[in-house]
């Protein structure tokens, strides 16, 4: 089994802001607080149920780490990892 948590480095404060951007846009992820370094993400997969994280993202060190709180069985956590990797680098970095 896949790390229940994942740490991502390199992610500046434009490239997290990006990261939000970019999945409100294409999944309707919801961070709340909106303008946190803490807190979660909530994002609804349709006919399937919601994708809740934690987020804790540190500029200072670049990096942003995402804990898994609550996923629909049938979401490998694999897919999430990979969806986060793949929106952090369209938004400007190799991971």
């Amino acid at each position: 089994m896949m790390s229940k948590s994942r740490t991502f480095e390199n992610v500046t404060p434009e490239i997290f802001a990006c990261i939000k951007e970019t999945t409100w846009v294409k999944h309707a992820a919801i961070y709340e607080p909106a303008n946190a370094l803490t807190g979660t993400v909530r994002t609804a997969v349709p006919l399937v149920g919601t994708v809740v994280l934690a987020f804790e993202f540190d500029p200072e060190a670049e990096t942003l780490t995402y804990s898994i709180v609550k996923k629909p069985f049938v979401v490998a956590e694999h897919y999430i990892w990979d969806g986060i990797q793949e929106t952090i680098d369209g938004c400007g970095t190799v991971g």
